[in-house]
């Protein structure tokens, strides 16, 4: 099988700049035993099998290489390159359950990202707005039931870093919160900081607080 500038055939399907997959073809479903794909300037590579039936699905793992993540997620996060690994359940057909049903988890990192909206320097001198540079962001996503949870959340910033955890709601809306610590010698300063908002394109209603 192959696509070019093309989505696949289920609900929230990304359109694949391109595609290539082998696998076998019975009356149980399709067992894609190889899959690859190139994507917002990176890659997607695993298994997949996808299941015939009134609630058709497809089901597998996948490694994720050097994703550039401010394409998705333009307006919220910039620059950074995404690595990861998933596995995940995507319903085939577009009804009223589709986005219920689909659920993934994974480990990922993203390297030499901006975080747009919030300067953590700044932050942490009273101050609101600009934009955070990290060395690498690390964490754990779990998508289930229209929920998603972000946990282990780590922001590499050398002498300021930050851990904490967020969670979108089947609504769309995020809440999370950030504890960031800047070491400096002796010194060690903390700060809290709440994420909130509707967590969709552009972002611009977004709150650090």
């Amino acid at each position: 099988m192959k696509l070019k500038g093309a989505p696949l055939p289920f609900s929230g399907s990304p359109v694949f700049d391109a595609l290539t997959a082998t696998g076998r073809l019975d009356r149980r479903g399709l067992q894609l035993d190889t899959f690859n794909a190139a994507l917002h300037g990176g890659s997607l590579s695993g298994k997949a099998h996808l299941a015939w039936g009134s609630a058709a699905s497809i089901e597998g793992t996948a490694t994720v290489r050097m994703i550039d993540i401010g394409k998705p997620l333009a307006g919220f996060m910039e620059n950074g390159r995404l690595d990861g690994q998933v596995d995940f359940l995507l319903p085939i057909h577009d009804n009223g359950n589709a986005m219920a049903m689909r659920r993934f988890a994974g480990d990922f990192s993203i390297d030499k990202g901006t975080l747009s909206g919030i300067d953590f320097g700044r932050k942490m001198k009273g101050e609101s707005g600009g934009k955070t540079q990290f060395k690498k962001l690390t964490g754990r996503v779990t998508h289930q039931d229209g929920r998603t949870q972000l946990r282990k959340l780590v922001f590499d910033l050398g002498a300021i870093n930050a851990t904490g955890t967020a969670d979108i709601n089947d609504q769309g809306d995020i809440r999370g919160q950030l504890n960031i610590v800047l070491n400096i010698g002796a010194t060690r300063q903390r700060t809290a900081v709440v994420l909130s908002g509707p967590f969709t394109p552009p972002y611009k209603e977004l709150k650090w607080e």
